[in-house]
């Protein structure tokens, strides 16, 4: 047992170098690629199949769909991926692409000072 006394707690510095380089494979071949999507799902088998997995991993993988991670879409792929990071380096700011054009979603910030309209008193 480690000197923690945590096992299984969170994966080895070797584990998680070696998930999160899988990841940036993922990310830079494009969320939407099956073959390193399937490398994701592979190596978090190994992980998991081994004694006392790391628990952070567990609770990341339980999150993935029946079939794993190869059957998100890819803006889940990357919504998973950043969560991994965020998980497996805590303080880190989360990775993000550029914005894609096809995205349409609202941002929840409040609105920038100069975007507010005033209102006129009722």
């Amino acid at each position: 047992m480690p000197a923690s006394g945590r096992r299984g707690s969170s994966p080895s510095p070797a584990t998680t170098a070696t998930l999160l380089r899988i990841l940036d494979t993922q990310k830079r071949m494009g969320w939407d690629s099956d073959p390193s999507a399937t490398a994701v799902d592979d190596f978090l088998k190994r992980v998991l199949a081994a004694p006392d997995p790391p628990h952070v991993l567990k609770r990341l993988v339980a999150a993935l769909p029946r079939g794993g991670f190869v059957k998100l879409n890819p803006n889940a792929r990357e919504q998973w991926a950043a969560q991994v990071q965020q998980a497996l380096r805590p303080g880190a700011p989360p990775a993000k692409s550029p914005p894609k054009s096809s995205r349409n979603h609202k941002s929840n910030s409040p609105p920038k000072p100069h975007e507010e309209t005033p209102r006129s008193p009722s």
